[in-house]
């Protein structure tokens, strides 16, 4: 029995839950495609207004929908730029 079976269907706490989510969230998920600072630089750059969001998007090799969730805070919304 793998540990992930052996927890299967039993309930637990929420600031378990909590832990989990802070671990899995940015560069903890296993199928991002950005970094955190990566993250910053695109926020930068959202907020300088040169570039388009394709453009940024093309840059960095993500969706342009990937970079106006960025910008609304949808995704990597925990990531601050100072």
């Amino acid at each position: 029995t793998t540990p992930k079976e052996a927890l299967k269907g039993k309930p637990i706490s929420d600031e378990h839950q909590r832990r989990i989510s802070r671990k899995n969230r940015g560069e903890g998920n296993g199928r991002a495609k950005l970094t955190e600072s990566e993250v910053v630089e695109i926020k930068r750059l959202l907020a300088e207004g040169e570039l388009t969001q394709t453009d940024i998007a093309k840059r960095f090799g993500v969706s342009r929908r990937t970079i106006g969730q960025i910008k609304t805070g949808g995704r990597w919304g925990h990531v601050k730029v100072s």
